[in-house]
């Protein structure tokens, strides 16, 4: 009878402790989707940054461009009277 009882009671503290890591198991796997959605937000912010760093570079080379072009059709000798 004694061993019954304290078969029943392992069982029991069992089950608790099957209860609490249960509930811990919740909240961790809540943590990794939170940390899931971070990593796609910084993955997104960090493809935007480059996007417009690649966007900033062409249109800097396109100004760059454009001012030679004027700078060189500039460098023509002055016309002196006669």
């Amino acid at each position: 009878m004694e061993w019954n009882a304290d078969l029943k009671q392992s069982v029991a503290e069992l089950g608790e402790k099957l209860g609490d890591v249960q509930g811990k198991l919740f909240t961790i796997n809540e943590k990794l989707r939170d940390l899931d959605d971070a990593q796609q937000k910084y993955q997104a912010l960090l493809a935007e940054g480059d996007r417009i760093q690649s966007e900033r570079q062409t249109f800097r080379q396109r100004s760059a461009a454009i001012i030679q072009g004027l700078s060189y059709q500039g460098c023509g000798l002055p016309d002196f009277p006669e």
